[in-house]
């Protein structure tokens, strides 16, 4: 999980070196069944356990439950296994868990945890159960540990959560230029542009990002916002359906779609999409606010 010159002391293991690979093509699924398959052939290898119980919290996006118990088995095997500490404050981030998530980290550095993945897991955990300020201070200083494109990828999304769309755009093209590669750097620029209401741009950049590596999901569910803010409902479908096509279980993508499908009047298929990423994601706040409007009554015009 470490990169960089002098970035830790400690050798980095084969699993976690394709690991790192897998995370810097956003290949979540891939990964999964390489730690899958890692994970049968050495079952009492507390890393393999380590990796495959993050990858199935991050290939899926909901399915916290069984990962948190394949990264509890992995501390059963060795509780200094210091992937699982990681991976565990970042799921327990989350689940908006701070404290648990700060407890795990502390057990991280204990157990002899390089300061790049301190510097990355903390980040995360600020960003999703803290403070975004201090989740972009930790990924600026990532950045700096680092220098790779993941690391100033990672400082984008925080940037942009934050609302500062135009820094994050800068983030995304330094992440470009050290990797040309990288069809993470033009496709969230492509969505930065398009928060900042330059849809143009943000199509050529979204353009880039698929000659680079057509089969994401994101990227079309991206290019699908992009369409909608330029009122084409027609190639928004299609982007959303290719998106689901891609991955199944896109729950973001498939709430999307329903609600463009409420939008132009087709309520039983609006229906389906909304209920499906609900059996997915029971919690999805957004879904279930789309279902309630479907069942809404439509008012009647008050007569003059």
């Amino acid at each position: 999980m470490t990169s960089g010159a002098g970035a830790s002391s400690r050798p980095e293991s084969p699993l976690s070196r394709r690991a790192r690979e897998f995370f810097s093509r956003d290949d979540w699924k891939a990964g999964l069944t390489f730690f899958e398959r890692a994970a049968r052939r050495r079952p009492k290898s507390a890393e393999a356990l380590a990796h495959l119980g993050f990858f199935r919290v991050k290939d899926s996006r909901y399915d916290t439950r069984r990962g948190l118990a394949e990264l509890d088995w992995a501390l059963r095997l060795d509780p200094g296994c210091v992937p699982a500490r990681l991976y565990r404050a970042i799921v327990l981030g989350y689940l908006l868990k701070g404290k648990g998530a700060r407890r795990e980290l502390a057990l991280a550095k204990r157990s002899g945890a390089a300061e790049d993945e301190l510097a990355w897991a903390g980040a995360c955990v600020e960003l999703d159960a803290g403070s975004v300020d201090k989740a972009i201070a930790g990924f600026r200083r990532l950045a700096r540990l680092r220098g790779d494109a993941t690391s100033r990828v990672l400082l984008a999304l925080a940037l942009s959560q934050a609302g500062r769309h135009a820094q994050a755009l800068s983030r995304a093209r330094e992440a470009a230029r050290a990797d040309p590669a990288d069809f993470r750097a033009p496709l969230y620029a492509g969505v930065f542009l398009a928060y900042l209401g330059r849809l143009e741009e943000a199509r050529r950049e979204l353009g880039a990002a698929e000659c680079l590596n057509e089969r994401s999901a994101l990227l079309h569910h991206s290019r699908a916002y992009v369409a909608r803010l330029s009122g084409a409902a027609e190639e928004e479908e299609r982007c959303l359906r290719r998106a689901l096509a891609l991955d199944v279980h896109y729950v973001t993508a498939r709430k999307s779609l329903a609600d463009l499908c409420a939008r132009t009047g087709r309520k039983a298929e609006a229906r389906r999409h909304y209920e499906r990423a609900l059996r997915l994601f029971p919690d999805y706040r957004d879904a279930c606010r789309g279902l309630r409007a479907l069942r809404r009554p439509r008012r009647r015009a008050s007569k003059s």
